[in-house]
């Protein structure tokens, strides 16, 4: 146990992270989440962010059980209903339609600023959630009773951590899990 009282430290919080912290924290966790950069808070009158995210529906059901899908539908969410997949270098594509599955729409397509205030929001009102921002973990050391991880200076002993800092994750990398791509 952290002497913050975490048990659990998610490092990083973006959209993956936030939602994992949230997770743990609604399932009974005491959740630290590390965050060297804050999100900017979402405002109405700001330009439309180009980072979107096509939510299907098991995730809005993620969403909704995490109490942000309102939230994020109050703030800016277009539905789809038909979507078109391809790649560049290959022949042929995949045509996805709301009608062929019986649905009123396949999804949201959603801004990845709006997801992250949501979720921010949420976390910050959240009694088991603690955010540490303007700092990163460091390092981290498995341990027979858990985890010591190195948080701005500060070592602290968990359960569990979750590396979700990014595609080159450096937590990733100091564990020795490859990745093929």
């Amino acid at each position: 146990m952290s002497r913050r009282g975490a048990n659990v430290i998610v490092a990083g919080g973006g959209v993956v992270g936030a939602s994992a912290a949230l997770a743990l924290a609604e399932a009974g966790q005491r959740v630290m989440l590390v965050e060297p950069r804050e999100p900017r808070p979402w405002r109405a009158d700001d330009p439309p962010d180009l980072r979107v995210y096509a939510v299907a529906p098991a995730s809005i059901a993620l969403l909704e059980k995490l109490g942000v899908w309102r939230d994020v539908l109050a703030m800016r969410a277009a539905a789809y209903r038909d979507m078109r997949v391809w790649d560049a270098a290959a022949d042929g594509e995949l045509h996805f339609r709301a009608a062929d599955i019986g649905a009123p729409t396949l999804g949201h397509i959603v801004e990845q600023a709006v997801l992250l205030d949501a979720l921010w929001r949420r976390l910050r009102e959240h009694s088991r959630v603690e955010i540490r921002t303007g700092v990163g973990v460091a390092g981290f050391e498995h341990r027979e009773d858990g985890i010591a991880v190195d948080v701005g200076g500060e070592r602290l002993d968990v359960e569990l951590l979750v590396a979700s800092d990014g595609a080159a994750s450096p937590l990733r990398g100091q564990a020795g899990i490859a990745v093929e791509t």
